[in-house]
């Protein structure tokens, strides 16, 4: 749909509707502090197979604890690599590290984790979200877990020979 005005989210939710789909908003965007902002996923083409909030002739402002909530629909699921850029602005005023992100039914492979941005892409603002290799957990080499085996067996041997005693 298309809104020809401004518009404010205090303590309501903002969704593309006919989702997934394309909000065009010709005017500014709000998003207050209580604000909830649905984003549905189900492919990645922007539009219509995920949700993207396009605001021109204005500016969206993000008011930190604002919160965006991000579910995958469609059975898609998102995979390493893939980027959706859910809100276009002229401008974006906000900070990203200031928001709620609820990913709760956006889950995804085990290794991989979200990122968020918001990135100028050469002539508008974007509010992106991106599937991202995850933090590595390092193992330790096989001849330190050897080793603690090792240390492991002679606590054992200790603990019998003071039982024993």
């Amino acid at each position: 749909g298309i809104i020809s005005a401004s518009v404010g989210v205090t303590d309501g939710t903002l969704s593309a509707g006919n989702s997934p789909g394309l909000l065009s908003i010709v005017g500014n965007l709000d998003l207050g502090v209580s604000s909830t902002t649905l984003v549905e996923l189900g492919g990645v083409v922007a539009g219509t197979q995920y949700d993207v909030i396009d605001v021109s002739a204005g500016t969206a402002t993000l008011v930190a604890g604002a919160t965006f909530t991000v579910d995958f629909v469609n059975f898609f699921t998102a995979g390493l690599g893939d980027s959706f850029d859910v809100l276009v602005a002229d401008s974006i005023v906000g900070d990203v590290n200031t928001l709620n992100f609820d990913f709760t039914n956006a889950l995804l492979a085990f290794g991989l984790e979200w990122g968020t941005s918001i990135v100028n892409d050469g002539m508008r603002d974007v509010l992106r979200l991106t599937v991202q290799q995850g933090e590595t957990i390092a193992l330790p080499a096989p001849s330190g877990i050897a080793l603690l085996g090792a240390g492991l067996l002679g606590l054992i041997g200790l603990r019998r020979r003071r039982r024993d005693s």
